[in-house]
């Protein structure tokens, strides 16, 4: 059977197996009774959830198959035919080799439609299902006792578009969860650090506060101003395809050395390693079908290293946008993926004293998110777009594009924005997006993210069908009036109606990246 050994100065090597590796071997706690509301941090590889419990946020245990506590449930589904597993019963399945195991799925969110599938199966379906055995293993095999309604702050990253965080919210919705609220993850650490730091890091030269977000799939930062009780999100960058498990991957291809490709079997198994690794760690012996490899600590140090050294050229873009680091009291390490020896390593070196681990990490976003869902909870968010968004339009017969920015970077959360014209073309093609600046010439710069692409038909004889029409000017007897509304809920997702008031016909879409 595959396995591991981390071998260091201070202790024999370990053994271990893939599902008793994953126990955090910790005592239970003590049994809570919590105001039914939940900070539930949905991950790539494992989620958590903090309770309410009368001004205190204890982070659950569940029990896993083997009769341990951990302080998180496996983000994993198991398929064999017709047949699906969740989470524990994904993680005892990993074992038989007739079932197929997919981790990290969340990664995915960001680019699948809410129609779409994964790994053939409905996309809603399998979040519903993995949040439901999610709620079944908080009734029947967690610390705290529940009662309905079951109420829950859910987190999503802070680039994330559209698409996720509606699957996201119709997930848990599926699940029989009640959202009452959605905020982004870097935003709910940022809660975290201020209910138990801000008094002691925060002055008012330096009342910005850097959340460094690592986890299994993706990598934000943030900035956040706390002025008294209230918080509020200043701008967000990030890279949304870097996490833990790049490094899990770069661990595999170093073992393998171009074997066969990688199965998520074997990327479970170099993730366990991963996370055995302490500052004392000298090699990985890592067992890999019938091969045994030993890879020094410091080589695959080495290897991972291009990757942390873009997280730390993301954070000081973040902090030369607020005025450099001397604006910034603490920057702040959160996430499960933080927990690798070369972030801090990486960070201090380059930072100094202002770095500070929570000490929390791989849970202070839940802990945030059961603050933010206390409604006897003082601190308040403020929610803004950290990015410009906007769309490309047409201009002289179709030639020409220039772009109409819709929501500036800084704006509120919720918004709405309404747009009047009357079009010279038969066709309106738009091309919506979102990034970091507008340059002096009112054109989209820095990291650009493309969103969808709509045409409306302007001319009113198009209005059943546009596709393969080319654009042309209209006639001055046929002018219409158009509207275009725009809204932005408060969960940040932006939705479209585009009416021609003239001839009485719209179109409604929900804009996804």
């Amino acid at each position: 059977m595959s396995g591991f050994e981390i071998i260091d100065g201070h202790r024999p090597p370990l053994q271990a197996s893939l599902t008793t590796a994953i126990a955090d071997r910790i005592c239970p706690l003590p049994r809570y009774n919590p105001d039914m509301r939940l900070g539930i941090d949905f991950g790539t590889t494992r989620s958590l959830v903090a309770a309410v419990d009368r001004g205190n946020y204890p982070v659950v245990t569940f029990e896993n198959a083997d009769g341990e506590f951990q302080e998180w449930y496996p983000s994993l589904a198991a398929v064999r035919g017709g047949d699906r597993l969740y989470g524990f019963a994904a993680l005892e399945a990993a074992r038989d080799p007739e079932w197929t195991i997919h981790r990290s799925f969340k990664r995915l969110l960001g680019s699948v439609p809410p129609c779409g599938s994964l790994f053939g199966i409905p996309v809603c379906t399998l979040l519903g299902e993995y949040l439901t055995s999610l709620r079944t293993a908080l009734e029947t095999r967690s610390n705290i006792d529940l009662e309905q309604p079951l109420e829950a702050a859910i987190g999503v990253p802070a680039n994330s578009n559209s698409n996720q965080r509606f699957l996201t919210m119709e997930g848990f919705r599926l699940a029989g969860f009640r959202i009452v609220g959605v905020y982004e993850e870097p935003a709910a650490a940022g809660i975290e650090y201020a209910h138990r730091y801000r008094r002691t890091d925060i002055t008012r030269n330096r009342e910005n506060l850097l959340v460094y977000d690592l986890g299994g799939g993706t990598f934000d930062s943030s900035v956040i101003r706390m002025t008294g009780n209230d918080h509020f999100v200043v701008t967000t960058s990030g890279i949304a395809q870097l996490g833990g498990d790049d490094f899990d991957s770069i661990l595999l291809e170093m073992a393998q050395k171009g074997s066969p490709p990688a199965s998520d079997r074997l990327l479970e198994i170099c993730r366990l390693a991963k996370e055995r690794l302490n500052p004392n760690s000298r090699r990985i012996l890592l067992s890999i079908g019938d091969q045994d490899v030993t890879i020094p600590v410091e080589d695959f140090y080495q290897a991972c290293a291009g990757l942390v050294g873009r997280t730390v050229e993301v954070v000081e873009s973040v902090l030369a946008r607020v005025g450099g680091e001397e604006t910034v009291g603490c920057i702040y390490m959160v996430g499960g993926g933080s927990e690798f020896p070369p972030i801090a390593r990486a960070l201090r070196t380059r930072f100094g004293r202002r770095v500070r681990k929570s000490p929390y990490s791989h849970a202070a976003t839940s802990i945030g998110l059961a603050i933010a869902a206390d409604t006897q909870s003082e601190i308040r968010v403020e929610r803004t777009f950290t990015r410009n968004f906007g769309v490309w339009r047409e201009s002289k017969c179709g030639s020409v594009a220039h772009f109409d920015t819709i929501f500036p970077k800084g704006s509120a959360i919720p918004s709405r924005m309404v747009r009047r014209y009357q079009p010279v073309h038969n066709i309106g093609h738009l091309r919506y997006l979102e990034c970091d600046e507008i340059d002096d010439t009112c054109r989209p710069s820095g990291d650009i993210a493309p969103w969808d692409d709509i045409l409306f038909p302007f001319a009113p004889e198009l209005r059943e069908n546009v596709e393969g029409t080319p654009i042309r000017p209209l006639s001055p007897a046929q002018s219409q009036q158009v509207e275009e509304i725009y809204t932005c809920d408060e969960n940040g997702i932006i939705h479209v109606t585009i009416r021609n008031l003239t001839a009485g016909y719209d179109r409604a879409h929900t804009l996804h990246r």
